[in-house]
């Protein structure tokens, strides 16, 4: 099994290294692609470390590897100049053994110190795999190019088109856990021997096989709709933020062959939503925007686990609609009557008037006004102190008034409790009049109505159902694929069964509305 084998092949590589897991899963996923990586650190963090042990994954492979400078040359890169043929022949080529051009895999330190001159060269070479050494075209055998340096392109200089060649982007940090930096402090280099056995390595013959078994790999549902949302979500992004992130469609194109070559190599021949967390290494282009790009990787799975989501949004609307046709069959609306309590203005305020007799009865006094602003305000759980106000002529078109506070509280739509000094209360109605307002009624429907209404119910609970165990089955298949997955350990499974669960809760919501419509219509009178 391939993905036992490579499980292997990285247990080997990270022997005796402390907290580069990650960098070194990555660095043989690109290279198993046939992709680039980039490592930004500062010095002494083991990248060119990771490098050199990578080509011993390849049966008899050879590397190369150099620290560029400002006058690096061409020469120093691709190998000198061939005199003997220039001399002999007139032809300009390279000696290019021991170089780039007959390397495996490459590290180069201090990638950005290159000249254009290199720049330019680099970019045929990591891109189509080919050196053009004087007349001649050469397939080189290049499975990765590892570029190394504590610091990011600089604006402004060209360097746009080489950073964008390095598919994996990764952020290199000095040994993070105190535990894990105190065994470092404490090993003696002494048995640091690394070796990966020779049935484990891969050969020429089986790299060209994997790269074309690795172009059958298709592409699930949940991952397509996941790319089509981050790319919404870096929209959204680009215009509230002034650095800006930018993904060419060559760039989508050479991610996708990452995370094909991850199903690939976990034995699947389609790429799930588990593979999806390997493109936060991949669309970034400065540091201060990984937090970001993590949330929107993060927040695309969630939301696209489920392969049928669309489907169930579909049965979401159907509800909606069932939920409107049960209303048109089981509401009528009519014209009812009630007591409303009279307004009453004065001096242009508005009030409501109480039974001055059962006023006088109560409490012994003429107050009997309520303005409707304050009865408004009242609630049917706390007294409250307010004025009840008393009215007499003043002359014919204006009143005097005094007023008195009281404890109340609202008892219906048309009375309040009124609370005595002895802690004494009544219920004092205010004096009404009978309005007529109009009501939603509901009845019954008829047996026909039933049987159809009943037939959509069924329907709408069975799919219902059946998304939920597809839900179910998808948890426990996403969490095994992600223990085993050899890239990420497991690390990132609760990103995809947070995103399941919600899609279980919205399944639940939806399943006890149905309920609640179908008591709905088989409530026999009134409901």
């Amino acid at each position: 099994m391939i993905q036992n084998r490579i499980g292997k092949i990285l247990k080997s590589l990270n022997t005796n290294l402390y907290e580069r897991e990650e960098a070194i899963n990555l660095t043989l996923l690109a290279a198993l692609a046939g992709e680039s990586i980039f490592l930004l650190g500062k010095p002494g963090v083991a990248k060119s470390l990771i490098a050199r042990r990578l080509k011993e994954v390849f049966k008899n492979g050879e590397a190369f590897e150099y620290l560029m400078h400002r006058f690096s040359t061409p020469d120093e890169i691709f190998g000198p100049i061939a005199i003997s043929k220039l001399k002999d022949n007139d032809t300009y080529e390279r000696k290019t053994k021991h170089y780039l051009p007959q390397a495996d895999v490459v590290f180069l330190d201090e990638i950005w110190k290159a000249g254009p001159s290199i720049q330019n060269t680099l970019l045929t070479v990591i891109n189509e795999k080919i050196y053009r050494n004087g007349q001649q075209v050469l397939n080189i055998p290049l499975k990765a190019l590892i570029a190394a340096s504590n610091e990011l392109p600089a604006k402004n200089e060209g360097l746009g088109a080489l950073w964008d060649r390095f598919i994996v982007r990764l952020m290199v940090n000095p040994i993070q856990n105190q535990s894990a930096f105190e065994s470092y402090l404490s090993d003696d280099f002494k048995d640091r021997t690394f070796n990966i056995p020779e049935t484990l390595k891969i050969t020429n013959q089986e790299y060209v096989q994997w790269q074309e078994a690795i172009n059958d790999i298709k592409l699930s549902k949940p991952v397509i709709d996941c790319i089509h949302t981050i790319r919404h979500y870096i929209e959204e992004y680009n215009k509230a933020e002034e650095t800006k992130l930018y993904i060419s469609d060559r760039r989508w194109k050479k991610i996708v062959r990452l995370l094909k070559t991850a199903a690939f190599c976990n034995n699947r021949q389609e790429v799930t939503i588990v593979d999806g967390f390997i493109i936060s290494h991949a669309i970034w282009d400065h540091d201060n925007q990984m937090p970001y790009v993590n949330q929107m990787v993060q927040k695309a799975i969630a939301v696209n686990a489920y392969p049928d989501i669309d489907e169930l949004q579909a049965l979401e609307e159907e509800i909606t609609n069932f939920e409107v046709y049960i209303n048109k069959v089981t509401q009528i609306e009519e014209e009812v009557s009630y007591q409303k309590p009279i307004l009453v203005d004065r001096d242009g305020g508005k009030y409501y008037m109480f039974n001055q007799d059962l006023i006088l009865k109560y409490r012994g006094d003429y107050y009997n006004y309520l303005k409707v602003e304050d009865f408004n305000k009242l609630n049917n759980t706390r007294y409250k102190e307010v004025q009840l106000f008393y009215f007499q002529k003043y002359h014919a078109a204006s009143y005097y008034s005094n007023s008195k506070k009281i404890k109340i509280k609202r008892a219906s739509e048309n009375s309040v409790w009124i609370k005595n000094g002895y802690g004494e209360k009544t219920e004092m109605p205010f004096i009404c009049e009978e309005a007529t307002k109009k009501e939603i009624v509901f009845k019954h429907p008829n047996q026909e109505t039933l049987k159809l209404l009943d037939k959509k119910a069924t329907y709408i609970i069975k799919t219902l159902v059946k998304h939920q165990k597809n839900v179910q089955k998808l948890q426990q298949s996403y969490k095994l694929q992600s223990e085993n997955h050899v890239f990420l350990n497991g690390k990132m499974d609760i990103m995809i069964q947070n995103g399941l669960n919600q899609t279980l809760q919205a399944i639940t919501g939806y399943h006890s509305k149905v309920l609640k419509l179908k008591a709905v219509y088989e409530a026999p009178e009134v409901v």
